[in-house]
């Protein structure tokens, strides 16, 4: 994941932040928080919605697979990477993404600690940071300019957009990645096939990969006919509340 951001295929990540990064569903990391976690869950659904434990095959609560994303954040969402062996020179590049209007991270390197914050407000992103003794630091920001700097504590401010990503029209033909990240379609495609056929609702929860290759026609393949027309008149409703119609 690391190597991704720093490439073009970094904006292939963030689309799926909504889903995973921030809502308390399944799937994401904040759903096992919700259900009472302590430790990172092999899976993402280790334990169902109803408190029961998943019958599947590798259901391990202590395992860290999916902790990975927090070196991921470190390095990249706050943008404290090393340069050098031992971090006798950094780079400080953060990355700001929708959601997301404060990070502060740190790292105690050989030569002292390290720190780097950022805030975003109305449009003006600004930059704190703090470099170690006898460390150099590039600091890469979100308008492509760059700085050189050594030892000692700064400030720098950029401009940045802050526009709502338009809303989009769903219907069964929407990919399943669009749906998980929408959580007005979502909770609206729970709450219509729940009042059909619950066990459907469960197969969703429990066996769906929200992936951009399938439609949620596709996803709703068994389901009764009746729980597919309540979801089509749901993600109609939804549109046309987002045309003002």
């Amino acid at each position: 994941m690391a190597s991704s951001t720093r490439t073009s295929r970094c904006s292939l990540l963030w689309p799926y932040a909504p889903s995973v990064g921030f809502q308390r569903r399944n799937p994401s990391w904040l759903y096992a928080v919700t259900m009472g976690a302590t430790t990172i869950w092999e899976r993402w659904d280790s334990m169902m919605e109803d408190g029961t434990i998943n019958p599947g095959e590798m259901t391990s609560f202590n395992h860290y697979a999916f902790g990975a994303v927090a070196d991921w954040m470190h390095r990249s969402l706050g943008g404290l990477a090393p340069a050098a062996a031992g971090y006798k020179r950094l780079t400080i590049a953060p990355m700001p993404v929708p959601g997301v209007d404060r990070v502060r991270t740190s790292h105690l390197t050989p030569y002292g600690e390290a720190t780097v914050e950022w805030t975003v407000r109305e449009g003006s992103f600004e930059l704190d940071l703090t470099v170690p003794a006898n460390v150099t630091a590039e600091v890469r920001m979100p308008d492509r300019i760059r700085h050189q700097v050594g030892s000692g504590t700064y400030r720098f401010t950029a401009s940045v957009a802050t526009s709502e990503p338009p809303r989009r029209a769903v219907s069964l033909d929407s990919s399943l990645d669009t749906i998980i990240d929408d959580q007005d379609a979502y909770e609206r495609l729970i709450a219509a096939v729940s009042r059909v056929d619950p066990a459907t609702t469960r197969r969703l929860r429990r066996r769906t990969r929200w992936v951009p290759e399938r439609t949620l026609r596709s996803a709703l393949l068994m389901a009764p006919a009746a729980a597919i027309a309540e979801v089509q008149t749901e993600m109609e409703e939804l549109t046309r509340a987002r045309n003002g119609a």
